[in-house]
Formats: C-alpha cells, structure tokens, sequence
C-alpha cells in the first residue's frame, strides 16, 4: 500500500470509529498539529498517528475512547505492507460518543457531487490538509497563489473560496477582495485567519462593502472551515450517521 494510500485508509478507519464529518474534524486537527504539509512517508504517517492524531482524539473524545480509535488506526498502520489482503476494521461502535453538533444551513445549493473548493494561498498546505480530511469524496481542493492563477482558478467560479491569511498569497488583500467582491453569491467565501494581519484587512474590506464572507479566526479553529465546506455537500447516508 502506497503513502498515500495509507492515509486514505486511515481517514476510512476514523469514519467507520465515528460520525464522517467528526472523523474529519479530528483528522484536520492533527494535520494542522503535524505541519504545514501532509505526512508522505510511512515513518512520517507513524509518527503522525503515534503523536498529533492522538492528541487530537484526545482533545475531542477523551482517554477511554481515543485507545478504542487508536486501536483500529494502528490495526491499519499494522497491515499496510499487505495491500492484497482483506482488512477488516476491528471496532466496537456501541460506546463511540457522537461529538457532532448539525448545525447545517440550508440557505445555499449543496451538491451531490464532491465539493469544489478554491484556498487562496502562498504554499497551499491548508487545501492538502482539507483534501486529506474529507477525501476525494467529499471535496476537490486546489490552491493558487498568485493573481493570475487565482485569476484562473475564479473563472469557474468554485463553490467554496477559503483566504488562508496564515499562509498569504502573493496577492495584496485589497487587490484580494476586489477578487472576491466579483464572485457570485451563491460562493461561499471564507477568510481563514481574521485574526492575522492580511485575514482582518480582507474582512474589513468586506465589512465596509457588505460582502458576506465568513471570518474565521486562528484561535478557533478549524471547526467552522470544515462546517462551511460540508454544508455545500449533500449528505450521503454515512455523513448522516
């Protein structure tokens, strides 16, 4: 089993432990815990899963449940050099807690179909931690950085439009929202980082114009980037479980 394929897998294993878009909440936790990239090779995904994925398990579900999880990943993780085999998920669901709150809008289209979303950013490492999160299911995340491939990327338009301002694109933020002031209403639009210098120009730019645009601050979370994405998805029958 290839690198990648392991960590696809091990996003698999976090959703049949608990509710898709907890496991998914979880999995960008650890990622944004682990750096600025997602982990490659097999001793950089065990030692992501020994450290980052376990806190962030920790942080949401407690001791008791988080050795349950780990359990199963590390299961995974065990098996991964025998791609051939089956592999069933050892797991006892009945005392998995559901941390997940819905608190959906159903104010915009949603699709049935994996989500188009557009991270405007320098390196572009947040729109590889949503695609590992969510899988290729769920979402298709790129990144453009300077203007004229966010120029490129707009043309579409995407469904969903995230400002990583911890991760600044070569784009000046008034030049960024005249962007983003052009975009139609049914995108959402997201600044990551409205507590960072270039996330607050860009929401005081939006604030003056009456632009919706979400402004998510860094000490918050990934919570609501994740909600927002999802909410543009139609659910499937294990997002509702």
């Amino acid at each position: 089993m290839s690198e990648p394929a392991i960590l696809g897998k091990i996003r698999e294993t976090l959703e049949a432990t608990l509710a898709p878009r907890d496991a998914a909440h979880v999995l960008l936790d650890a990622l944004a815990q682990w750096g600025a990239r997602v982990p490659s090779e097999i001793e950089e995904i065990e030692s992501f899963v020994a450290v980052s994925l376990r806190d962030a398990l920790r942080a949401r579900l407690g001791d008791a449940h988080t050795k349950r999880v780990m359990h199963a990943v590390e299961d995974v993780l065990a098996t991964a050099s025998a791609p051939t085999e089956e592999h069933t998920i050892p797991v006892d669901l009945s005392e998995i807690p559901d941390v997940w709150v819905d608190e959906e809008t159903h104010d915009l289209p949603v699709l049935d179909a994996p989500v188009p979303v557009l991270v405007l950013a320098g390196r572009g490492g947040l729109a590889m931690r949503l695609a590992a999160a969510l899988g290729p299911e769920r979402i298709h995340a790129r990144a453009a950085a300077s203007a004229a491939a966010i120029d490129r990327a707009l043309a579409g338009p995407p469904v969903v439009v995230i400002t990583d301002a911890s991760d600044v694109p070569a784009v000046e933020p008034e030049e960024l929202f005249w962007r983003l002031s052009r975009l139609p209403s049914s995108v959402t639009a997201i600044v990551w980082g409205s507590d960072l210098v270039y996330g607050e120009r860009v929401a005081e730019l939006a604030a003056r114009a009456g632009r919706a645009i979400a402004c998510i601050r860094v000490v918050d979370g990934f919570d609501a980037v994740l909600d927002l994405v999802l909410a543009r998805r139609a659910a499937a029958p294990r997002d509702d479980a």
